[in-house]
């Protein structure tokens, strides 16, 4: 059972460690950030906490363009930042993939989906970091939770950075329980992530929900066993530390 105590603890002796006094975060508007969000304003005070939304139209359909600026504005101003730092990245994001697109094309080489997905997390922990050095103690707060990283769903040195990682061994209901006990709206809780890309939620593009998964590393058999394993075993690489050579 998840305690808020207990990583309320953990954060503070956690920062001591790394030397920070001051909480970098980027507020995306899902569950993970706002629990984070608000785990940080009671481990270290609001004084010390610095959200920072990073927005882009995440897709457009027939309602309309969904912007994760929107949601991220929101759970800001519940928590009483009514003017925080805003990064807006789509013009970076257009400049980098357009450059990168007419590189690739003078070698004869088309950008993929795959290379579109990777940029902007990238792009994004880069900006965090950078605001971090414009804080004494600045220390960018990592927002996985373990369901995402056993399937993958992250990226190398983009969503998956940070100097400390309060619920990288959270499955999603535990960080649905953490938000609860840290009183976070249920409407904050629910909001389902998506891909920053065609809009998808994260259980529409696995094919299956993330309480399938739970009860699978329960060992609890499912229709959806076969696609779970399956991107486990092809995620793999990416949980493996870097192979170095030593002399």
């Amino acid at each position: 059972m998840v305690d808020k105590n207990d990583i309320v603890k953990f954060m503070r002796d956690g920062f001591k460690k790394i030397g920070g006094s001051t909480a970098i975060i980027g507020v995306s508007g899902g569950k993970d950030s706002t629990v984070i969000f608000a785990l940080c304003i009671e481990a270290f005070g609001k004084q010390n906490v610095v959200p920072v939304l990073l927005p882009n139209v995440v897709y457009c359909d027939t309602d309309g363009c969904l912007s994760d600026k929107t949601l991220g504005y929101k759970i800001c101003k519940y928590y009483g930042y009514d003017n925080p730092l805003a990064i807006d990245v789509d013009d970076i994001y257009f400049n980098m993939t357009t450059s990168l697109s007419k590189s690739f094309e003078n070698c004869g080489l088309a950008i993929t989906e795959y290379s579109d997905m990777s940029i902007l997390p990238r792009l994004r922990m880069t900006l965090l970091y950078s605001v971090a050095k414009q804080y004494e103690g600045g220390r960018v707060i990592n927002t996985s939770n373990m369901s995402e990283y056993m399937l993958g769903w992250f990226t190398r040195y983009g969503d998956s950075a940070g100097d400390i990682a309060p619920i990288k061994t959270m499955y999603v209901s535990e960080v649905v329980e953490l938000g609860k006990q840290l009183e976070v709206p249920v409407s904050f809780l629910c909001e389902p992530p998506r891909d920053d890309l065609t809009g998808r939620t994260d259980e529409q593009n696995f094919g299956f929900t993330y309480d399938e998964f739970e009860l699978y590393m329960h060992n609890e058999k499912g229709v959806s066993d076969e696609k779970i394993s399956k991107m486990i075993s092809e995620s793999n690489w990416k949980r493996l530390s870097t192979p170095t050579y030593y002399q």
